[in-house]
């Protein structure tokens, strides 16, 4: 099969970043012909080229006329869509119709129908924007604190609900989890259209058992939305041995609580060998995420390596942790609650070693390359099948 890979890098790399590489790395593998349509948010140079790309992110003309090249250059079978934010547009779904190029968008965030991408807003998850209007977001600055960034998101919406992208452009969704399913189908997209698929990560094989797993593990970007203010609290009241991987805006602060409890250590951020290790030594790790998460890449990197998992109990996280089988859950903010969860797991080590088997077992299960790319498939052969079924003219 011949497939394009259509992505927009972010500046600071994340998972949706290493999801695109690691399935172009797995497709080539397989025998199909990958090529890559890339862009990357480094390119943006200055405040005028900071304008301009806001300006270009509802409607990008110059994204279409360059994807039309390689459409005529490489003749795909199938496109597949990653990020379209902020520079190349949702209009390149027009592009491929007129081309008559199936499509498939991984819907790895809300930000198609939300300016907040994750679906949170002063401090708090925030649905306001789910099959409703989203100007309301250009007021509360409710991007970057921005009125204008906003603003440009916010014509990238309307304008696309208004144009049926959605609805038009794009013969197939993947959502990550059925809870990111049925948002998407509230907020508008066509539910028939929108397959759950997971993000895969590769096997590291069985942990091995004389390896003594102890304390608690945080693996990810240090910012508000991922609940770390809730985590610090936590720690400091459990009394629990934490160890926090990762960087983002709120390091100072994590900086600040390894200073002052000796029980919590801050490593920064580490190379992905590195944080397989700590997975292999830790007892849990923990997603305490206020915003609605859609498949971090560390619950899956957990599972794999046998690993419970103490999460919110909000959205997906909800759904991706079975209570008592793979992991705990707890009150989202609720610091004294999650300082429970953390005491429990350390006073029951047996009971936390058979969730870790059962999270092997449903990693093995859902979340292997195998598994992930044998969905893809299906949802490629969906794409093509429902291209090939359109009669009208593009218009």
């Amino acid at each position: 099969m011949r497939i394009l890979q259509i992505h927009n890098y972010y500046r600071d790399r994340g998972g949706e970043d290493i999801v695109a590489d690691a399935e172009a790395a797995r497709l080539s593998a397989a025998g199909h012909v990958v090529e890559r349509f890339l862009v990357h948010n480094d390119d943006i140079r200055g405040l005028a080229g900071a304008a301009t790309t806001a300006l270009l992110g509802p409607f990008n003309p110059l994204a279409q006329t360059r994807l039309a090249r390689r459409l005529t250059d490489f003749r795909p079978d199938v496109a597949h869509v990653h990020n379209v934010f902020p520079r190349l547009s949702p209009a390149i779904f027009r592009t491929l119709r007129r081309h008559h190029v199936p499509s498939v968008l991984t819907l790895h965030n809300f930000r198609i129908v939300c300016p907040t991408a994750v679906l949170w807003h002063e401090g708090r998850a925030c649905e306001r924007s789910i099959g409703r209007s989203t100007f309301w977001a250009i007021r509360q600055r409710a991007y970057r604190g921005s009125a204008f960034a906003t603003a440009s998101l916010v014509a990238m919406i309307e304008l696309h609900k208004r144009l049926g992208t959605w609805s038009r452009d794009v013969d197939a969704f993947i959502a990550l989890t059925p809870f990111a399913r049925e948002t998407f189908i509230r907020a508008g997209l066509p539910a028939e259209r929108i397959h759950v698929r997971g993000n895969a990560t590769d096997d590291p094989g069985e942990p091995a058992a004389t390896i003594p797993r102890t304390g608690a593990l945080y693996a990810g970007r240090l910012s508000p939305e991922k609940g770390i203010t809730v985590l610090l609290e936590a720690a400091h009241a459990s009394r629990q041995p934490l160890t926090i991987v990762g960087d983002g805006p709120l390091r100072t602060a994590c900086e600040a609580a390894a200073r002052e409890t000796p029980w919590i250590t801050l490593t920064g951020r580490l190379p992905p060998a590195e944080v397989a290790r700590h997975m292999r030594q830790a007892a849990v790790l923990v997603l305490p995420s206020v915003c609605h998460e859609m498949f971090p890449m560390a619950l899956a990197e957990a599972f794999a390596n046998g690993l419970p998992v103490i999460a919110s109990r909000l959205g997906a996280l909800a759904s991706l942790v079975e209570e008592g089988r793979t992991g705990l859950l707890f009150e989202p903010g609720n610091p004294r609650d999650l300082a429970d969860r953390l005491a429990w797991a350390h006073a029951h080590p047996r009971d936390m070693e058979e969730m870790g088997r059962n999270a092997r077992a449903c990693y093995r299960a859902h979340f292997t390359p195998e598994v992930i790319d044998t969905r893809l498939m299906q949802v490629y052969a969906a794409a093509i099948a429902r291209n090939s079924l359109r009669t009208a003219p593009p218009g």
